[in-house]
């Protein structure tokens, strides 16, 4: 697996926080944060903390939490009309 760049994570933080600001203009979705913030976490995040969090993001802790997700073991289900697909009796 090829490893996350310091410039491919740089890119991904400002792309966040450029959504993150973009998301600001639209009354809908400052609602819909602030409900989210209200029922998931019962208190209202500011945006100066919100940037800390995304600027906190280090390569290594991206690797870790990769690395823990990968490392397991994973199931796949699949729903499909019955007899419609020629399976393996091995996943079965």
């Amino acid at each position: 697996m090829k490893a996350l760049t310091k410039k491919e994570l740089m890119n991904s933080k400002e792309q966040l926080k450029g959504n993150l600001m973009l998301s600001l203009e639209s009354t809908n979705s400052r609602m819909s944060r602030n409900g989210k913030n209200e029922l998931l976490l019962k208190r209202h995040r500011s945006l100066d903390e919100i940037v800390e969090e995304i600027d906190g993001v280090t390569l290594e802790r991206v690797a870790q939490v990769a690395s823990d997700i990968f490392s397991q073991p994973y199931s796949t289900a699949l729903i499909a009309p019955s007899n419609s697909l020629k399976l393996p009796a091995s996943v079965r």
